[in-house]
């Protein structure tokens, strides 16, 4: 079946998505040196796994596509910050891994397209996080207060000391809550719709 969709503008060519890939790896470079120095080689190696991935490329068109009456999603600035959020979600799952951690739903929407191509989405996992350490997705069930207030309470680090070291655009994140650190479902101030979770952590 031929998708007669009409894009709020054209959809990037593969030319045209260089330069944003290029401007992410800058931008979590940036951040990386924020952050700080990693003294471990593992979380190094990750982390640098995570950056040069081939996957990005593809997620942007997906995100393109299931986003296509949406115009920032062909703004090339906002699609570099939404992938250089995208890899500092899954830096903050290799440095702080015995933690769960909740995404917003914007960034959610890059998460998302990454799972959709599925054998590269667990290539992917397996490279950074190592052999069956599947990072899963499990949407939130906001019904159970009682489980989100008691999660909440487990955060591991302050939120402005997660905000400081991983936001790149408070656009991707709740006001209240960048990706709340160690609240697996959130909390009534955090409109965050999904956690992780990988084997190592628990099974989801």
């Amino acid at each position: 079946m031929i998708d007669e969709t009409k894009p709020v503008q054209q959809y990037l060519s593969d030319e045209q998505i260089l330069p944003v890939l290029k401007r992410s790896r800058e931008l979590f470079a940036e951040r990386r040196r924020k952050y700080g120095e990693i003294r471990s080689d593992e979380v190094v190696a990750a982390l640098e796994r995570i950056d040069e991935s081939d996957d990005y490329a593809k997620i942007i068109w997906r995100v393109q596509q299931e986003n296509s009456h949406d115009e920032k999603y062909f703004d090339t600035d906002y699609l570099a910050r939404g992938i250089t959020n995208l890899k500092l979600f899954y830096s903050l799952e290799m440095i702080d891994g015995k933690n769960l951690h909740s995404l917003s739903k914007t960034l959610d929407v890059f998460w998302h397209a990454h799972q959709n191509f599925s054998f590269e989405y667990m290539g992917f996992c397996n490279r950074v996080f190592g052999p069956n350490q599947y990072l899963h997705h499990t949407p939130t069930d906001k019904r159970d207060r009682a489980i989100q207030e008691a999660i909440q309470r487990k955060s591991s680090l302050p939120e402005q000391s997660t905000r400081d070291a991983y936001a790149v655009g408070t656009d991707f994140h709740p006001a209240s809550r960048v990706w709340s650190r160690g609240a697996q479902w959130g909390c009534a101030s955090d409109p965050g719709d999904h956690q992780a979770s990988y084997p190592r952590t628990f099974s989801s």
